[in-house]
């Protein structure tokens, strides 16, 4: 699942705009979450975020519990998530995978950010 923020939602003092996610396919409804696989416990999995373009592509890879093993991509336009005016960087966050009501830990390795450079 990949997040991207409501542009159009309503922007809250305590906490930003409401959360977009990508799952199945589909842009979810604001606030709703649909996911279809989920982490298990004392697993690694490689995970990738590309933008080019057009899109955020999110690859995640490893043994899911109920997919087995998969490699999952997902393909976010950007012009539906957030397009921002010229000059303002994207940011990207690392967020803890949980299993249910946010229980669970994540652990991070062999992080590495590659930026396209044109000659």
């Amino acid at each position: 699942m990949m997040f991207g923020i409501d542009k159009n939602g309503d922007d809250n003092d305590s906490n930003g705009r409401p959360f977009l996610s990508w799952s199945n396919g589909a842009l979810q409804p604001s606030g709703q979450i649909r996911a279809v696989d989920a982490y298990k416990d004392n697993t690694w999995y490689s995970a990738s975020i590309e933008r080019n373009g057009n899109a955020f592509v999110l690859t995640v890879s490893g043994d899911f519990k109920w997919g087995g093993q998969q490699t999952y991509v997902a393909t976010i336009p950007v012009s539906s998530v957030y397009q921002a005016d010229p000059g303002i960087p994207d940011f990207f966050m690392f967020g803890d995978p949980h299993n249910n009501y946010y229980r669970g830990t994540v652990y991070y390795d062999d992080i590495k950010l590659e930026t396209w450079q044109q000659h």
